[in-house]
């Protein structure tokens, strides 16, 4: 795909934008550190710590459950799902009783407060930082929050939306004024807006 076919709308369902279209736009050196951190902060928490373990077999069951629950829709599988669930959650205060730091690997924050602990379904019990689960990523999509490991793609997306939110600040002529004129196509193209627009 070449730079003149790709926006911002197209990378976020799934498209990509190669480093040659990064470059032409004067951001392929911000995109080469931000990957670098990405790569650094991916890799400090990768694994799972043995405290872990048991927890994420936990979690795992309750998965099971669900899935059983989709294909039969019995009653049963829920209530063994929540049951599953809710032992996770426990065991989970357990581990975070013990040391709190270990809350790091965790996709979100969690807190056992009175109507804050986390809720007994798919959706709503916290996953390991480094799990492929879809659930981990639906989190981070729906609440804008918790972490991820990035990838390229997600690196890539984010250097485009920062350019964005600059750009929108930023009156046409000043725009004009800093990028050469097919430049600043290309950089429009990316960014999904007509010639004429900031």
């Amino acid at each position: 795909m070449t730079g003149e076919h790709v926006n911002i709308t197209n990378l976020e369902n799934g498209g990509d934008v190669g480093t040659r279209e990064l470059r032409a736009i004067g951001l392929y050196e911000d995109y080469e550190r931000r990957w670098h951190e990405a790569q650094s902060n991916n890799a400090s928490l990768s694994g799972t710590p043995d405290a872990f373990k048991r927890y994420v077999k936990m979690v795992a069951a309750g998965d099971k459950a669900m899935r059983d629950y989709r294909r039969s829709l019995k009653p049963k599988n829920v209530r063994r799902a929540e049951s599953e669930y809710e032992r996770a959650r426990e065991h989970l205060e357990e581990i975070l009783d013990g040391d709190l730091s270990l809350g790091m690997y965790l996709d979100r924050a969690v807190r056992f407060d009175a109507g804050y602990e986390p809720t007994l379904c798919e959706e709503g019990i916290p996953r390991m930082f480094n799990s492929t689960s879809r659930h981990v990523r639906e989190v981070y999509l729906h609440f804008g929050a918790g972490r991820e490991h990035k990838k390229k793609h997600d690196v890539k997306l984010e250097i485009l939306r920062d350019r964005l939110e600059q750009l929108q600040g930023i009156d046409q002529s000043e725009q004009d004024a800093g990028l050469p004129d097919h430049l600043q196509k290309k950089l429009n193209k990316m960014l999904g807006r007509s010639a004429g627009c900031s």
